[in-house]
């Protein structure tokens, strides 16, 4: 086991009701990621947007997707059952 792993462990049970509520909204915040993702994957397959590029699609989704990930990535560590 590593030492992050073992750290987040020691986390969980000190944290246990912290803990569930966490893997609750990481539910939650898998399926906005899911929407997310399906509804930005209609607009490039649709291409709603006249000339829309790699470099639109960044600047308007890109820093969303990055954060979704991030909070999904943290909450389900930390709320998963072990």
């Amino acid at each position: 086991m590593s030492q992050s792993s073992s750290a987040i462990d020691v986390w969980k049970k000190e944290h246990f009701e912290l803990s569930k509520k966490v893997g609750s909204a990481a539910k939650i915040l898998g399926k906005i990621q899911e929407n997310f993702l399906e509804e930005t994957a209609d607009i490039i397959i649709n291409n709603d947007l006249e000339g829309f590029i790699l470099e639109e699609f960044l600047m308007n989704y890109g820093q969303q997707m990055i954060q979704l990930n991030h909070m999904l990535a943290v909450f389900s560590q930390l709320g998963s059952p072990k």
